[in-house]
């Protein structure tokens, strides 16, 4: 059989299909999701079991702040990378720079897209934190369930986290149980995905599970950009020898490729529609036609799609062993995690992770991480423990181009290595059967170093031009000339902590108050520092950042589980925020640099209720309001680069002069914080209709919505997007031989969800964003066994 391009992701995929199909030796059996099996042995909500909190336990029970996501929800949603998370949860905001997930819980997060960046909200997969968030596109297949938890987490997690986390945990492999599932789903924008699972008991103490997911969806901007198109595998096997002893070995392999994340350009031009790519020739007649410097025509260059570049593979190995001590349970998690990506983002410049110049030959981007946590833990009626050790190791490599036109085309590369020690511990103790108290503490030392970096002038550029040496400049040739070199070492240390109560104020009622800090790191910029002294090689460099977060709330249940609300108020304290923007450096070389810009204060209140009227009928809602304010928001920038109308924010002079120039004060203090809407919800409701032949039908509907947030850290009033509400909606047939047809739509209101935006560099006032997807709809079949 011959493949056409068009159809290669159908026919990668027949081999699983094939292998799922010849395992299925026995009659077909019906199956259904947990929450679904729960609603058909009995009329109340489905209890939602996390180990959040490093045990089984009922959401109800738990005085976390956590959504929890079903594997039902995700595929209604059509969750097939993280920033799908964003169309089903309130107050997360999801938004992606190439292949990098920025993630925002109540606005705190990172803007950052390179190896610098270091997240405020944790992933973890299967208890293993992910330092590079552009692997998580091949990681949302088999999954069981996704845990959101808001606030700081570090006094029961490995990885420390100021601003939340997000648990994916897939499925394990099953004891004594020979079941597989295969599904496909074909859809507009030419999308294909394809997925399959297989667990197979091999004794009676040892199980393996495979699965696999193939992925290819066409872009959705005027350019094609803002595709999908990657390819996963696990394959998992549990040994259970006793009921006192379990190893879980794991790996993984994915590979991401196609156009990558695309930009749209904000600024509406006549007779183009929201979808218009920053790429497209409409955008890139405007972006070069607006420039400030009086240049030549053709002097910034906004990138083409002919630039695009996408090759992302990832390789992870994990174990996870289970001993009961008899006093306390040992649990060991040894990870190692391999990321190589080249990939070319394309705002409105080009930033080409990988590419070649000079005597630097073509080198992908890599990172190699190892992590160990060990934990010590009991549950009993009167006392619940954990205590832990953590170690992490992350060593990357970087060597990018940046290019737009004659007025910037540089190299750079540089070695970054991150290590982090922590030791971690928390308690819930039972003075009474109705109430406990809860303390935790954490101690983290985390060494963050940059070494071998450099900048280099690939052609002749006018960046910098002030002060650099003749023999960079134009008109003479590029030989790849030393624009700049930075490197240093800090250590950043810190004590974390957890306390609160609990109070079961009824049978099926849950009080909790709680106040808990987080921190994160500093570190180092791809940048000199912006008031280096003449001759020095100190990389510029950034403090940490830390949250301090009051919750108060009561969870409760209400006729016999037919009723579920929840209602939590927050007030969270942010010092000493890290924000990213393009500056430029003492050496007069432009880049991505963090700073420490403020302090902001963010509080609120949220509401969750599920209302199960009837047996085959449930209604679910969640409202969010926050309301957050930039107490203080300043930050240096060189005034050779803070070009008329390139700020919303008040811009002091100051006495610094650095060796580019004169240094201003930009103030944004009293705005409210990026990516924080004030008002974001969901809602949906879901309804099963038995057949009287067998079989039932299933129809869902569901909204989100969210106000008017900030893009990006400029405030210029383009970059302020407009409430947005989307509605998904899907009808299923599942026979009663485990069979299930599905059709849905997705964002049926066909809105431009604008997930963050970056204003050019060189053309003041042009804003670029990344985008959700616009209206979607397909089929989905599956088979189960």
């Amino acid at each position: 059989m011959t493949c056409n391009r068009k159809f290669k992701a159908t026919c990668s995929f027949l081999a699983i299909a094939a292998f799922a199909q010849l395992s299925a030796t026995s009659a077909l059996a019906q199956t259904a999701s947990p929450d679904a099996a729960a609603d058909q042995s009995d009329s109340g909500i489905a209890v939602i079991t996390v180990t959040a909190q490093r045990r089984e336990e009922s959401v109800q029970d738990s005085s976390l702040v956590v959504d929890v996501i079903s594997a039902d929800r995700l595929d209604r949603a059509g969750v097939t990378q993280p920033q799908a998370l964003m169309s089903i949860l309130p107050g997360v905001q999801i938004g992606n720079v190439g292949p990098t997930t920025q993630v925002y819980i109540r606005g705190v997060g990172d803007f950052g897209s390179t190896a610098i960046s270091n997240p405020a909200v944790a992933f973890n997969v299967d208890g293993v934190y992910v330092g590079r968030s552009q692997s998580l596109v091949s990681e949302f297949y088999d999954i069981e369930r996704v845990e959101v938890l808001k606030g700081p987490q570090g006094t029961l997690y490995g990885r420390n986290a100021s601003g939340g986390a997000i648990n994916l945990i897939s499925t394990r492999p099953k004891l004594g149980d020979f079941s597989g599932d295969f599904s496909a789903e074909f859809a507009n924008f030419d999308t294909q995905v394809f997925e399959a699972a297989i667990n197979v008991p091999v004794s009676n103490t040892l199980a393996l599970r495979a699965s696999g997911q193939i992925v290819s969806k066409g872009g959705y901007t005027s350019e094609g950009f803002s595709d999908d198109e990657h390819q996963s595998a696990r394959l998992k096997a549990f040994w259970e020898p006793s009921a006192d002893f379990s190893l879980l070995l794991s790996g993984s392999y994915g590979h991401v490729g196609g156009n990558g994340a695309g930009f749209v350009l904000l600024n509406r031009l006549p007779n183009t529609d929201k979808f218009l790519d920053a790429t497209s020739p409409q955008a890139r007649a405007f972006i070069e036609g607006n420039q400030f410097f009086a240049l030549p025509p053709g002097s910034v260059t906004a990138p083409s799609p002919a630039d695009a570049v996408q090759d992302l593979q990832f390789w992870n190995v994990s174990a996870e062993l289970n001993w009961n001590l008899g006093f306390a349970e040992l649990t060991i998690l040894p990870a190692y995690r391999d990321a190589s990506m080249r990939n070319a983002v394309m705002p409105t410049f080009l930033f080409d992770t990988g590419a070649a110049f000079g005597s630097f030959p073509e080198r992908p981007e890599t990172s190699h991480q190892t992590s160990l946590e060990v934990r010590l833990s009991n549950n009993t009626d009167q006392l619940n423990w954990v205590a832990g050790a953590y170690y992490y190791n992350e060593s990357q490599f970087v060597q990018n181009r940046v290019y737009a036109g004659l007025i910037q085309d540089v190299g750079q590369v540089s070695n970054l290595d991150t290590r982090s020690y922590a030791v971690f511990g928390q308690a819930t103790l039972s003075l009474t059967d109705t109430f406990r108290l809860i303390g935790g503490a954490r101690y983290t030392s985390d060494r963050r170093s940059l070494s071998n970096g450099a900048t280099y002038a690939i052609n002749p550029t006018f960046a910098g031009a002030t002060i650099l040496a003749p023999p960079c400049l134009p008109p003479n040739p590029a030989t790849t000339c030393l624009l700049e070199q930075y490197e240093g070492v800090r250590t950043f240390s810190n004590v974390s902590w957890k306390v609160g109560i609990e109070a079961d104020v009824f049978a099926d009622s849950l009080f909790f108050a709680t106040a808990s800090s987080g921190f994160k790191a500093g570190g180092f910029n791809q940048l000199g520092a912006l008031t280096a002294a003449p001759g020095s090689n100190q990389a510029s460099s950034f403090e940490p950042e830390k949250l301090t977060a009051f919750e108060v709330g009561i969870k409760n249940t209400f006729f016999d589980r037919r009723l579920q609300l929840n209602v939590e108020g927050f007030y969270w304290d942010y010092r000493n925020h890290q924000e990213a923007h393009v500056a430029l450096s003492g050496r007069g070389v432009v880049g991505l640099s963090f700073e420490n810009a403020g302090n902001a204060t963010i509080y609120g209140a949220s509401a969750d209720i599920v209302f199960k009227p009837s047996r085959n009928g449930t209604f679910h809602a969640g409202v969010e309001f926050a309301h957050s304010r930039y107490d203080k928001f300043a930050f240096l920038q060189n005034a050779a680069f803070l070009f008329p109308g390139s700020t919303g924010c008040a811009v002091l002079p100051t006495a610094i002069v650095g060796p580019a120039g004169p240094v201003v004060t930009v103030d944004c203090s009293g705005n409210q914080v990026t990516r924080s809407p004030k008002w974001s919800g969901v809602a949906g409701y879901s309804h099963r209709f038995e057949l009287a032949g067998g079989g039932e039908i299933e129809a869902n509907v569901d909204l989100v919505f969210a106000s008017a947030r900030w893009l990006a850290a400029d405030f210029l009033p383009i970059e302020r997007a407009d409430g947005y509400a989307t509605v998904d909606a899907s009808i299923s047939y599942e026979a009663s031989k485990g069979f299930r047809l599905t059709a849905f739509g997705r964002n049926l209101t066909d809105e431009a969800v604008y997930t963050g935006a970056q204003q050019s560099p060189y053309s003041p006032g042009v804003v670029v964003s990344s985008v959700g997807s616009p209206r979607t709809y397909g089929v989905r079949a599956e088979v189960s066994f």
